[in-house]
């Protein structure tokens, strides 16, 4: 007979508490990233404005991985269940994962609109989108299309008692037991190429706009007619994009790297998916951080803040011990 061993780190409850803790922590940090982008930002930087804000959905996708829907997620099968808030007022759960999805590709959106407004400040070349038309049409394209490329997965809903995962495990947590499970696929290399399409899709347009920014900026002849002054500060806000935009790539391509072991060799181990999911959760709080130590202004305005709060301190303690003496 076959022995299994559990620990704590495979079970919901850990994924539940650990979640809600964390969101107590990083959502702070969100929000106050939040505020440093729409009302400190530098007057040479309000032109960046949207798109970090638009990037700055991270504050949604925390809450939403974080707090809202928890995912359990039995990987490498695509099932699962949900141990947030909104399974608390009865939101379906396969609306929640689709959403879920969605709030997460976009983030990948925001990558190509961030490069896209770098790309559309620093250079003059036929390859630039110039009109407000064109602009408008590429921002929608990139918006909408995991709304569209997504719907297959959810159009064609399995049977909900053929769990792949029966057949690839048989140490499998009492939690699968106990809790309502869904499975969105049985097809889960379909689900896999999809989300390679995706990639795809927004990685080719990154790679672009990067190279074009660096080779306009760095080597081509419109380079020669731009001041050291303006040369070094597009240089230095495409840097800090790109600095910033790694740390979302790293934020989730260590989980989705092993999301794509896990599926291939199905492989399945409880632990490492909370932890995928755990470690996603925060990337907001990473993305923010990241976006403070990269931009000077942004740093400039936190010591100012910290700086105030010491004068303050000191001069509270000063009056209280004048008053004492007297």
């Amino acid at each position: 007979m076959l022995e299994c061993s559990f620990n704590f780190f495979e079970t919901s409850d850990f994924l539940h508490y650990t979640s809600h803790f964390l969101t107590i922590i990083t959502m702070p940090i969100d929000i106050f990233g939040f505020y440093l982008i729409y009302f400190k930002i530098h007057p040479s930087m309000k032109n960046m404005r949207e798109v970090l804000v638009y990037s700055h959905m991270c504050l949604i996708g925390d809450i939403s991985i974080g707090t809202l829907t928890i995912p359990y997620v039995y990987i490498p099968s695509m099932s699962g269940t949900a141990l947030g808030w909104l399974d608390d007022f009865g939101i379906s759960y396969f609306v929640m994962f689709y959403f879920l999805c969605i709030i997460i590709i976009e983030l990948a959106a925001s990558a190509v609109l961030m490069f896209e407004n770098r790309h559309y400040q620093a250079v003059r070349s036929a390859w630039k989108i110039e009109t407000k038309v064109q602009r408008f049409i590429f921002i929608f394209l990139n918006c909408f299309t995991p709304f569209i490329i997504l719907l297959p997965i959810w159009v064609d809903i399995p049977d909900q008692t053929d769990n792949e995962l029966l057949q690839i495990s048989k140490c499998i947590p009492s939690d699968f037991y106990e809790l309502p499970n869904i499975i969105i696929t049985n097809d889960p290399h379909t689900a896999g190429f999809i989300c390679f399409v995706l990639l795809f899709f927004y990685t080719i347009q990154c790679i672009f706009f990067v190279t074009h920014t660096i080779y306009s900026l760095y080597f081509s002849s419109f380079s020669k007619t731009l001041s050291s002054r303006t040369k070094k500060m597009q240089r230095k806000y495409l840097i800090s994009v790109i600095i910033q935009i790694s740390s979302l790539f790293l934020s989730f391509a260590l989980p989705f790297i092993y999301f794509v072991f896990s599926i291939i060799y199905e492989y399945y181990n409880q632990a490492f998916n909370n932890f995928c999911f755990i470690f996603m959760s925060i990337y907001g709080c990473i993305s923010t951080l990241t976006t403070i130590l990269t931009y000077d202004h942004f740093r400039t305005v936190c010591f100012k803040m910290m700086q105030f709060k010491e004068t303050t301190s000191m001069f509270v303690q000063q009056n209280s011990v004048m008053n004492t003496v007297v």
